[in-house]
């Protein structure tokens, strides 16, 4: 579905054949030439909607000479990935610490796979259920499709501006969602494209990193420290990854913080003391959230895990290790957190 925002902006919205995904937005803009920023999977259904989107506006799928990714996810790469298959001259703008995920050969996703089975099993899931959970990470990931590395190009140092078809705009690394992520500042229209990033009504869920960042494994640190890195921007216009254009930027942002800290409250909350008997990341999952598919527990539990990681470092939880499955209880300092309202780790 196209739908035309202003003059020459145009967002494409497309079903995501996978149950916790809502529907997606890419965006068109016709500057001096059409670029494509996002925009849905690489499937031959979504790409027939693209198509006859584009021709409603005279174009065509080679018309398009400039892509620029957010993040390696799914559902915001695998159209790039099919127009640089029909277009070995197209260059697709995506951040380098993405380029790994991106360029991945198949041995190498089955190392991926690998790195994340061993995470899921350290939260206390069952080997067959971590083999069935794989299986499905690799369909999912087939919908994003690749892009050779002769054909993607890193974005320029964070918020150097660059001018692509004649618009200037600022690539701000926001690393949480994805490592790479990024949200593209157009300080002409005072707009930012922020994907993932921030969305209107939906909190997003923080990364397994492959690749420990900063020490840790889940990107939930990053993710909340990253929303003040835009916070600031004289932004009129959010044009998010899922659902509608928004304003109401700082609002959000704060609203954002507010739900991470009460998240980590109901965990505190659920941890049992020094001297009861550990718990699991999973066995921790399963008493703040019921009735959750297979899929909706794995995103649970990751943001889980990434809380579980800061306050770790804040010295509120004690891990055990019982084989490959951290077991979990407060510390002395994490029983007297939870009779006071401390908020300071949303700043950090």
């Amino acid at each position: 579905m196209i739908r035309a925002l202003e003059d020459k902006v145009y967002q494409l919205t497309y079903k995501v054949p996978v149950k916790v995904i809502p529907p997606v937005n890419g965006f068109l803009v016709l500057a001096d030439e059409p670029i494509l920023i996002d925009g849905g999977i690489s499937d031959d259904e979504t790409f027939a909607s693209f198509e006859a989107d584009l021709a409603t506006l005279g174009l065509k799928p080679l018309d398009i000479k400039h892509a620029l990714v957010t993040h390696n996810h799914l559902d915001h790469i695998g159209l790039a990935s099919r127009l640089a298959a029909m277009n070995p001259n197209l260059k697709v703008h995506v951040h380098e610490e993405e380029w790994y995920m991106v360029n991945a050969t198949d041995a190498e996703r089955e190392g991926f796979r690998s790195v994340l089975a061993s995470i899921i099993v350290s939260w206390g899931v069952p080997a067959d259920i971590v083999d069935l959970m794989k299986e499905k990470i690799v369909k999912y990931l087939r919908l994003g499709g690749g892009i050779p590395r002769s054909q993607v190009l890193p974005y320029p140092a964070n918020r150097k501006p660059f001018t692509v078809a004649g618009i200037t705009l600022e690539a701000i690394h926001c690393p949480g969602h994805t490592e790479g992520l990024v949200c593209l500042w157009w300080p002409e229209k005072q707009k930012i494209f922020s994907n993932d990033h921030l969305l209107e009504d939906v909190t997003p869920n923080p990364t397994l990193y492959i690749r420990p960042r900063n020490g840790k494994r889940c990107g939930l640190a990053d993710y909340i420290h990253s929303l003040s890195f835009i916070e600031n921007l004289p932004i009129k216009q959010a044009l998010p990854g899922h659902g509608l254009p928004f304003t109401e930027v700082k609002a959000r942002i704060e609203e954002v913080r507010g739900l991470c800290y009460d998240r980590r409250r109901k965990i505190i909350e659920n941890l049992p003391s020094p001297d009861e008997e550990p718990t699991t990341i999973l066995e921790l999952t399963q008493k703040i959230w019921t009735d959750l598919d297979p899929v909706s527990m794995f995103l649970a539990s990751r943001e889980v895990h990434g809380f579980i990681e800061m306050m770790t470092d804040e010295g509120l939880i004690n891990v055990e290790l019982d084989g490959d499955v951290r077991r979990l209880t407060l510390s002395r300092a994490g029983t007297r957190a939870e009779n006071r309202q401390d908020s300071s780790f949303l700043m950090k």
